[in-house]
């Protein structure tokens, strides 16, 4: 009886081999297609703001302006952060690393990176810090969506600090880096 019963199987599985291969080919293609389509649409978001500016400066001397989109095409940098009240966040940004090291600044000339939000407001940060590799982030990016979708306040870009764990410490609304 088991023997006949392997049989019936063996039997089966051999008339359908090609319907099971092709089922299998099937479902990878969807998945891989599933997966581009999801990547679409949560960049589609980030679209709109692709002509949004942060201005990098030199001892308060213009050297550049980077577009969302110059951004985004440096890399992404993908982090969770947890608040200590539990709120759980997932940020998408790149690290003042490295915007600095692309724009050639010679952190040895220099020991501040100041932070200048919309309304004028100034924050510093040592150089040794914000030059730490991964640790200073330019979110664009929050909980899958572009930051002014998920909460206007943010702004564009903000800053993240990942050793800090606590939201309102971000550095929100940034318009420009000027280091110093």
């Amino acid at each position: 009886m088991r023997n006949n019963k392997n049989n019936n199987i063996s039997k089966l599985y051999n008339k359908n081999k090609y319907n099971l291969v092709l089922l299998v080919i099937v479902l990878l293609i969807s998945i891989f297609l599933f997966s581009k389509l999801a990547s679409y649409i949560s960049n589609k978001s980030l679209s709109n703001y692709d002509n949004e500016i942060v201005v990098i400066k030199n001892n308060d001397s213009e050297i550049d302006s980077l577009s969302l989109k110059d951004i985004r095409k440096m890399g992404k940098n993908e982090m969770k952060f947890t608040t200590p009240k539990g709120e759980e966040f997932k940020l998408v940004g790149v690290s003042i690393e490295k915007i600095l090291n692309k724009e050639g600044i010679n952190p040895n000339l220099n020991n501040t990176v100041e932070f200048s939000d919309g309304y004028g407001h100034t924050t510093n940060m040592s150089m040794e810090t914000a030059l730490e590799v991964n640790r200073v982030l330019l979110v664009y990016k929050i909980n899958n969506k572009a930051n002014m979708d998920y909460d206007k306040k943010l702004g564009i870009f903000f800053i993240v600090d990942k050793q800090e764990k606590d939201s309102s410490k971000w550095i929100k609304n940034i318009q420009s880096i000027n280091i110093k």
